[in-house]
């Protein structure tokens, strides 16, 4: 063990003779632990929304939508050709509308959607969420409706609703064979799924609203949109899933942000408690540098030492403070619930990231590194002659 990273723990654990300097030593410790505790729980938590978010609309909305102002008359060619391309996993057709769902007096405007429970990948998207299924003959033959929607209308499985859109001239009266619940509140609370041969059939549409494409996977969809809109010109539209969510994911990115540099703050405020804590050892301790330096130890030795003790205050807040951001992490995820209408999820998520974790501690230590120069300088500029001449 170097002498100096010896000196820095005797001075940081000894006893002392002013208390003061070891209860300032233990607040300075708590400060940078619950500095990288906050950085490390809030930052979690952003990164659990982040991702539970782009999991939950992901995995109800194909990866790409590809779509025409009139409609897509030649769909099922059209799906051919895109199945064929390199990087994508499957397509499917669907349809969307806007309405109004009424059951005994209550009505709630809706987003209407196709599902075609003969595609896989259609299927895959909302039949791993429903919490209440009639027989499969009859999923497609009526509604399945989400769980606060049906909630607000009092309505359930085998109920009867009528269905109101612009390109029905009356109201076309409609079944509810299923319930899904997705966990996202918007979804839940405004979005009704129909089969999609039936709903071509009650609008008499010769043409679907476009065609969801899925791709091997979510870094191909930038490419894969470039390539499709590349070959089929600019007669039709075609946006990903990132696209349509911008602003979400964009208001999420710059909020992790800005609660780092905010929640930074703390660990920099603790700092400045470390400056106190070596300003008054170097005080305290100057007899002891006199005699330092007069057996032979450098000015450079004498920083290494103070640099040494304020590091090690830093290591071991930021120890402290890593476990404590587990632990507050932990607790949050199970026992936290949200309010979904608020929240889109009814639970704190959580993901930690060791790429935020690492830039967490890595900051931290660097913070606790600098507080340490103007104290540990001013420590090896003390002459031998005027720390002991007092002695």
């Amino acid at each position: 063990m170097r002498y100096e990273f010896f000196i820095a723990l005797r001075y940081i654990f000894s006893k002392r003779r002013e208390k003061f300097i070891s209860i300032v030593t233990l607040i300075s410790i708590l400060g940078v632990a619950v500095g990288v505790a906050a950085l490390i729980t809030t930052l979690a938590v952003m990164s659990g929304f982040d991702s539970e978010l782009k999991a939950r609309i992901v995995g109800l909305n194909p990866h790409i939508f590809l779509e025409k102002e009139l409609g897509i008359e030649d769909s099922e060619d059209l799906s051919k050709y895109i199945n064929d391309m390199e990087g994508v996993k499957g397509s499917f057709p669907y349809i969307w509308n806007q309405g109004i769902i009424e059951f005994r007096g209550r009505a709630r405007g809706i987003v209407l959607r196709s599902v075609d429970t003969k595609n896989e990948i259609d299927s895959s998207k909302l039949l791993p969420y429903l919490v209440s299924v009639a027989s499969n003959a009859e999923i497609e033959d009526g509604l399945i409706m989400g769980s606060e929607l049906a909630s607000a209308l009092g309505a359930y499985i085998t109920d009867e609703v009528a269905l109101i859109t612009p390109g029905l001239r009356r109201p076309h009266n409609m079944k509810i064979t299923s319930i899904f619940k997705s966990g996202m509140y918007d979804y839940d609370a405004n979005v009704v799924y129909a089969g999609l041969g039936n709903l071509s059939t009650i609008f008499g549409a010769k043409t679907v609203s476009g065609i969801g494409i899925d791709c091997t996977s979510l870094a191909n969809c930038k490419k894969v949109k470039e390539k499709l809109q590349e070959k089929l010109g600019r007669k039709f539209f075609v946006s990903t899933w990132a696209e349509r969510n911008k602003n979400l994911f964009s208001a999420i990115k710059l909020e992790k942000l800005a609660m780092f540099v905010i929640l930074t703050l703390i660990v920099i405020v603790a700092c400045f408690s470390i400056i106190g804590v070596l300003v008054m050892t170097v005080m305290e301790k100057g007899r002891d540098i006199g005699i330092l330096k007069a057996i032979g130890v450098s000015g450079k030795g004498i920083l290494t030492i103070f640099s040494m003790q304020g590091f090690i205050i830093g290591v071991t807040g930021v120890i402290f403070g890593l476990l404590g951001g587990l632990g507050v992490s932990f607790l949050l995820k199970q026992f936290v619930k949200l309010p979904p209408e608020v929240y889109y999820i009814d639970r704190i998520p959580i993901k930690f990231h060791v790429f935020d974790s690492v830039i967490i501690i890595i900051a931290a230590l660097a913070i606790s590194l600098l507080a340490t120069i103007y104290p540990a300088y001013q420590a090896s500029r003390l002459e031998p002659i005027q720390a002991l001449r007092y002695e």
